[in-house]
């Protein structure tokens, strides 16, 4: 949430940026789609940019995948928040 980004990134303004990441299992390579709440700035998916949306259809690989955001930390979103039905969202 919005607050609890505020509370812990006090000084936000002084960085590169604010970045969120998370780890998917995809079951075969190809399209997985996403749904993402919340404005986004930038997007990374295993390393490579791809456009900023809020949906995501990606070209993904076998195995774990990581997908990398870059939130507007000028104009921080009430929540951050990425959906699929096509991956597995890994904890650790």
């Amino acid at each position: 949430p919005k607050e609890d980004l505020e509370k812990t990134f006090p000084n936000r303004g002084n960085t590169r940026g604010l970045f969120a990441a998370t780890r998917f299992t995809a079951s075969k390579s190809g399209t997985v789609k996403f749904a993402i709440t919340g404005k986004i700035t930038e997007a990374w998916l295993n390393g490579k940019p791809v456009k900023p949306a809020s949906t995501l259809t990606l070209d993904a690989k076998q195995g774990t995948n990581v997908l990398v955001l870059q939130i507007d930390e000028t104009n921080l979103p009430d929540a951050v928040r990425v959906a699929s039905g096509d991956v597995s969202f890994l904890t650790n």
